[in-house]
C-alpha cells in the first residue's frame, strides 16, 4: 500500500497499525484494503497476519463508481495509465485471507 501523504509504501504492520488506529475502525467487521491488485500477491495474508483478523483484497483494478460503489474489475485494454474504464464483462474477486494460526475472525 501507497501512503500518498508521506510519499512511500507502507509495511503490512504499518497498514494494520494505521487501520487499527482510524476512529471508525470496527474490529467486529473484516479489513477491506481498497487497493489495486493487492490481492494477487502476499501482502494481503501479511496484513491479516500482522492484524490477527480478516482481510478482503482485490486481485484486478479497484474501481470506485459514482454511487459508492466499490468494486474490482479487469481494466479495458488500450488506454493510458489511470484513464482506462473497467471491463464489466471480466470482474476481478475480492479474496478474503485470515491470519495464520488464529481461529475464528
Amino acid at each position: 500500500m501507497y501512503d500518498s501523504v508521506r510519499h512511500s509504501f507502507l509495511t503490512p504492520a504499518q497498514t494494520c497499525a494505521a487501520i487499527k488506529a482510524d476512529p471508525q475502525f470496527d474490529p467486529d467487521l473484516p479489513i477491506r484494503l481498497g487497493g489495486c491488485d493487492v490481492g494477487r500477491g502476499s501482502y494481503c495474508q501479511q496484513v491479516a497476519d500482522a492484524c490477527g483478523m480478516a482481510v478482503s483484497c482485490a486481485n484486478q483494478t479497484v474501481f470506485y463508481f459514482g454511487d459508492g460503489t466499490i468494486d474490482t474489475y479487469s481494466k479495458v485494454p488500450g488506454y493510458p495509465p489511470l484513464t482506462s474504464p473497467p471491463d464489466m464483462n471480466a470482474p476481478g474477486q475480492w479474496l478474503i485471507k485470515r491470519p495464520r494460526g488464529v481461529m475464528g475472525r
